[in-house]
C-alpha cells in the first residue's frame, strides 16, 4: 500500500445510542470520533446488487476501504462518511483486518454502502 493511492477523504462517525425516558432508542445521532476523524483513504468497490422488495428498489454495494491503522473503529457501530464528487456517501463497517507492512500499519475495512439518509 502506498500513500499515493489514498485519494479520498473519509470521516469516521459513531452513533451515540441515546435512548429516551422509556428506553426506546432515538433516531441515530452520528458524532465524529477520535482526535482526527477525517483521514485519507483508498476506496475499492467489491460487489453490487439490486433487489425489488415491497414495491421498492433496494440497492446494496460493498467496498474495501484502506486507512492507516487506528484503534477507535468498532465493527457494527461505526460508519464512514465521504463526499465524492459532491455526493455524500455512507459506508457502514462490517469487518476489519489489520495489515502489517514494513513501512506502516494499515487497516482494511469491509463496508456496506447505504443510501444517503
Amino acid at each position: 500500500m502506498r500513500f499515493s493511492e489514498m485519494r479520498n477523504r473519509i470521516t469516521f462517525q459513531e452513533d451515540d445510542e441515546a435512548s429516551d425516558a422509556s428506553g426506546w432508542k432515538q433516531s441515530p445521532d452520528w458524532q465524529d470520533i477520535g482526535t482526527d476523524p477525517t483521514v485519507w483513504c483508498k476506496i475499492e468497490p467489491r460487489t453490487a446488487s439490486e433487489a425489488f422488495r415491497a414495491d421498492a428498489d433496494i440497492a446494496k454495494a460493498t467496498h474495501r476501504i484502506y486507512v492507516r491503522n487506528r484503534d477507535d473503529l468498532n465493527t457494527g457501530k461505526t460508519r464512514g462518511k465521504s463526499n465524492i464528487r459532491g455526493i455524500d456517501r455512507y459506508f457502514y463497517i462490517t469487518g476489519q483486518r489489520h495489515i502489517p507492512d514494513e513501512m506502516d500499519d494499515w487497516l482494511e475495512l469491509l463496508v456496506n454502502e447505504e443510501p444517503v439518509e
